[in-house]
């Protein structure tokens, strides 16, 4: 049995009733604590692709769990080569546990940051990364977080990551610095 979701209103039915959408039957079978669920996947191609970049070293234990639960990453790739969560306020664990709990596939894949000039992400023609491409650009996963050492990294990566988008990737997308 199909119900309509949608019908024409015209001129000469708009004052007929509205079609019942969901039958007495079905109504019933559903519990008033039972949660519908909706598919937002189009939502979310509007919106566009989203990487949130985060510069660890100025940031604190609390605002990093606080930034990862409110972004639920899809995926979180760690830029650094020295990995460490033990910044004031949290653990390891703890960081982990909300990696765990937001369902973000955590990555590592450190950047030779030491070996590269600006101009390698700003102007550059080389790949900084085949991971940061294939997480970033290639897959359809939002929002991506991004863990880069300092500061400064946050406008390079950016720069790169607008420049590889622009030249492959198809939508908007949006890059941002979280603090």
């Amino acid at each position: 049995m199909t119900h309509p979701a949608l019908r024409l209103i015209t001129k000469e039915n708009y004052d007929l009733p509205a079609p019942e959408v969901m039958s007495e039957a079905h109504r019933a079978s559903v519990r008033s604590s039972e949660q519908l669920s909706f598919s937002f996947d189009d939502v979310e191609a509007q919106n566009g692709h989203r990487v949130e970049i985060v510069a660890m070293n100025s940031l604190h234990g609390k605002r990093l769990c606080e930034l990862i639960m409110s972004s639920k990453p899809k995926v979180a790739l760690d830029l650094r080569h020295v990995i460490r969560f033990d910044l004031p306020g949290t653990s390891r664990e703890q960081v982990l546990s909300y990696f765990r709990a937001t369902h973000t596939l955590y990555l590592r894949d450190p950047i030779p940051w030491h070996n590269l000039k600006r101009r390698d992400f700003i102007a550059g023609n080389m790949v900084i990364s085949q991971r940061l491409e294939h997480e970033t650009v290639e897959r359809k996963q939002s929002p991506v977080l991004l863990l880069v050492p300092k500061d400064e990294h946050v406008s390079l990566l950016t720069a790169y990551l607008n420049r590889v988008f622009s030249k492959r990737r198809e939508g908007p997308w949006e890059i941002s610095a979280l603090h």
